[in-house]
């Protein structure tokens, strides 16, 4: 269930106010990004205990980063208007602006613009997930980390097979995981063990809340605020109190030991760290550099802790990241506080020399959110700046080389300030957005007369814009048009150029899509047997001719908003075989759900209940439970299962003796639960 609200209730509410507003349903069209949504490899604390995010301070009117993501050699950073821009090496595709070329300044990551989580941490690849809950990937490919069934290397975006509801998405080295919004978590690429998979992949955890991928290590946050890991031992950065050799990974999730009540959490190179409800943090893992930040340093076998540590002398954290041999913590008041190696000038503060104790990152203010990449760090202030520091050897900072010289590399020791126009001699603004000088002033609103172009980067210099033109082919010229802040409310399905439906030509544009052709996209029909949505590709589902048919047919998923737009004149709802109403039978398979009966579905069972079955057949043990009046009760009511659970941390402890953030999340797990000032005795 997604709230008391039937779909198509929420859809209604949603019409009275605009067409097309961000948030109206999971398949809404976005026209804005909540920064609170977006999942960089970072950990941040939950709004309830850190106030609003990247958006803090933000002028609406402005399209501004949102969250930032810092990789092995290049940088992401999330804009307020969904769109995704990269910068730094290329050799793989991993800025997905379709070329192989490196950019000391951001790119345009092509064809995605309805982003709202971004991961791009540890390797050469980057992950996105997409307002409608899939998620697309580009970049480096050895082992199947882009998760679309193949190994080949993509400078464009490439489709997660089979994944949908995603909740957040983490990339890292040569693997990535999602949690899914029914608290399920899916890997794909290099597996513990050596093993690889080029498609999503079921690992054995439930009631997830955020995972962390690591170079070698992949931690969950259950629901409880507990962790588990799997992956590379050879520094204890399983954190279970055992070290193991490096043939020998630890495949299962197994829980980090002693540590509870997390509420953010970060993995890295050889370890982790996590903010804990009282506002400090911990570490485990490895230590050569003093990246526990707990004024040691282990020179010797064993090279870590086995267990989480508390960083010396942290209070206030609000977030935290780690990656390479170092972390960085972000503070409550906006600053900055880094520890560990400093070689290439990762921890900001002016020098190399090492730090086993978090030292400050000076000239810093109003910091929102930080992103420690393997060599380079990042963080976006609340003005939509973003600041990065460390090694510069492929233009990861987005800044021309500074004088700086970390040993013999390119580096800068200091923050330097993300260059957002492609040539800051050019007289346009350096910062973010770029100023709209006269000759941005004057260009066309349509593709008639003005600059000639063939590619969205021959009007990078002039800021704001893209190649519009009439057609898909990259060699066909249109000229450099403006991309509109707003759209007014009109209708004319379009098919954009990367192959998604739009309700009217301008939303194509606000997101610098072209237009393919009139009408919605074709919708893609596979004809092959299936037994369930899984079998089908992305833009397929399993249609049946009944809700307990065995088999179907893959075809076409409708697109949303065609469906709304053409029955919200009338038409009869549908009970779909999930139990939820729809508008209609066209709504419910743009969900991929098959139809039970015309009509409204009939109420949830509710009443009293001692049995499962007194809550429902079957088919209704996803939506209902039999909660208990007590612990050990045998009667209880029959309880409708949350959807989607508040980032909440109000402790409850449950029937089966675990702690839980909140009841809500409690009752997610199908469990009974009772109050208590601590979580669970």
């Amino acid at each position: 269930m997604k709230g008391t609200m039937t779909r198509s209730a929420r859809l209604v509410v949603c019409a009275a106010v605009a067409l097309a507003v961000a948030g109206c349903g999971s398949h809404a069209i976005s026209v804005r990004v909540d920064a609170r949504q977006a999942d960089a490899p970072v950990a941040m604390v939950p709004d309830s205990a850190s106030g609003d995010s990247a958006s803090s301070g933000a002028d609406g009117g402005h399209v501004i980063p949102v969250a930032l993501s810092a990789g092995l050699f290049s940088t992401c950073a999330l804009l307020s208007n969904g769109s995704v821009r990269c910068w730094g090496t290329n050799t793989y595709g991993q800025l997905g602006n379709g070329t192989r070329i490196g950019s000391t300044t951001p790119v345009v990551v092509q064809g995605l613009n309805d982003a709202v989580a971004l991961s791009a941490s540890d390797g050469y690849h980057a992950c996105a997930v997409r307002a409608d809950g899939t998620a697309q990937c580009w970049g480096g490919n050895g082992y199947g980390a882009l998760g679309d069934g193949t190994t080949m290397d993509s400078s464009s975006i490439k489709t997660v097979s089979n994944l949908r509801d995603i909740a957040n998405i983490s990339a890292g080295a040569n693997d990535t995981c999602a949690v899914l919004g029914d608290g399920t978590v899916y890997c794909w690429g290099m597996t513990p063990g050596g093993g690889s998979s080029e498609t999503p992949t079921r690992r054995p955890l439930s009631g997830v809340v955020s995972i962390q991928a690591g170079q070698s290590n992949i931690c969950a946050l259950l629901g409880d605020a507990t962790v588990e890991c799997w992956g590379d031992n050879t520094a204890g950065q399983i954190g279970n109190g055992t070290y193991a050799d490096a043939v020998h990974p630890v495949v299962t999730p197994t829980a980090v030991q002693g540590l509870s009540q997390v509420v953010a959490l970060a993995a890295g190179a050889e370890g982790e760290c996590a903010v804990l409800a009282d506002g400090t943090a911990a570490c485990w893992g490895a230590n050569d550099h003093g990246q526990l930040g707990n004024g040691t340093v282990s020179s010797g076998p064993p090279y870590g802790s086995s267990t989480p540590v508390a960083v010396f002398g942290l209070t206030n954290v609000v977030a935290i990241t780690t990656a390479g041999s170092y972390a960085c913590a972000l503070l409550a008041d906006g600053s900055l506080r880094c520890w560990g190696d400093n070689e290439d000038g990762t921890l900001g503060n002016g020098t190399t020399l090492d730090s086993t104790l978090p030292v400050a990152v000076p000239g810093l203010t109003d910091i929102v959110s930080v992103s420690a990449g393997t060599e380079h760090a990042c963080a976006l202030a609340a003005d939509g700046a973003i600041w990065c520091w460390g090694l510069n050897s492929h233009g990861q900072l987005g800044h021309a080389p500074t004088n700086d010289s970390c040993h013999g590399a390119v580096c800068s020791m200091t923050p330097v300030r993300v260059d957002w126009s492609v040539d800051a001699d050019a007289g346009l603004d350096s910062t973010f957005p770029p100023a709209r000088d006269a000759a941005w002033e004057s260009l066309p609103s349509s593709a008639d007369g003005g600059v000639p172009c063939r590619l969205d980067s021959d009007c990078a210099n002039l800021g704001g814009t893209f190649c519009q033109k009439d057609a898909c082919d990259p060699s066909v010229i249109g000229v450099c048009a403006m991309i509109p802040d707003y759209c007014q409310l009109d209708t004319g399905f379009v098919c954009g150029c990367d192959g998604q439906t739009y309700v009217y030509a301008c939303l194509a544009h606000g997101g610098a899509v072209n237009i393919a052709s009139q009408g919605p996209c074709p919708l893609p029909d596979g004809g092959a047997p299936c037994a369930s949505n899984a079998d089908c590709g992305t833009g397929l589902y399993c249609k049946k001719e009944s809700c307990g048919a065995p088999t179907g047919l893959c075809t076409g998923e409708p697109d949303f908003m065609v469906c709304f737009v053409e029955s919200r004149d009338g038409g009869q709802s549908a009970c779909g075989c999930d139990h939820q109403t729809y508008l209609d039978a066209c709504e419910a398979a743009s969900y991929g759900i098959n139809v039970d009966s015309e009509g409204a579905c009939p109420p949830l069972p509710s009443g009293p209940c001692t049995l499962p079955a007194d809550c429902g057949d079957p088919s209704y043990a996803a939506l209902v439970f039999c909660m208990p009046t007590s612990c050990g009760a045998a009667a209880g009511s029959c309880t409708a299962i949350p959807g989607v659970c508040p980032s909440l941390f109000e402790p409850v402890c449950g029937c089966d003796g675990r702690m839980y953030s909140n009841a809500c999340v409690a009752a997610r797990a199908r469990v009974g639960w009772y109050g208590t000032d601590g979580g669970c005795p």
